[in-house]
């Protein structure tokens, strides 16, 4: 049986917006791999801000979401997007449930490791799920002592 991992966003992001499929299939090869669903969410927003920003030449939020919503980089986004959700409906990667335990979790481990909210979710989902190790570029989460990080 292979051992568990967490794919954190700044995996995916990589991934996807220099499109390098790579970066996940070597650890679906590896590994059994799950990604939360607010990390698929985080994911999404980060690749569609970088598209239309690229795409556009614009670097201001609201800027950038009217430009979204008059479809600036939608192709591109979908195809980007299209890349890991085969992956996902395929359950080659599998999804994690961010229930009230873990944010309340979330809570106490963005106080004890200094985390943002988000990477403290994240902390929170591999815990919660007894899953130890997380595929991930951010340097915070060597700070959490129950986490093995694992650069793609």
């Amino acid at each position: 049986m292979r051992e568990r991992l967490v794919v954190d966003s700044s995996v995916i992001v990589r991934a996807l917006l220099e499109v390098k499929p790579e970066l996940i299939s070597r650890l679906v090869v590896m590994y059994e791999c799950f990604v939360p669903v607010n990390v698929l969410e985080e994911s999404a927003y980060k690749v569609l801000m970088a598209v239309v920003a690229e795409e556009t030449g614009l670097r201001n939020f609201y800027d950038l979401k009217r430009a979204w919503e008059k479809c600036a980089g939608k192709e591109r986004f979908r195809e980007r997007e299209n890349l890991f959700m085969t992956l996902v409906k395929g359950n080659v990667v599998k999804t994690l449930v961010v229930n009230k335990e873990v944010y309340f979790l979330s809570s106490e481990i963005m106080d004890r490791y200094k985390l943002l909210p988000n990477d403290a979710l994240v902390a929170a989902v591999c815990k919660y799920y007894g899953i130890g190790k997380l595929a991930t570029f951010d340097k915070d989460f060597k700070r959490v002592d129950f986490l093995e990080v694992i650069t793609p």
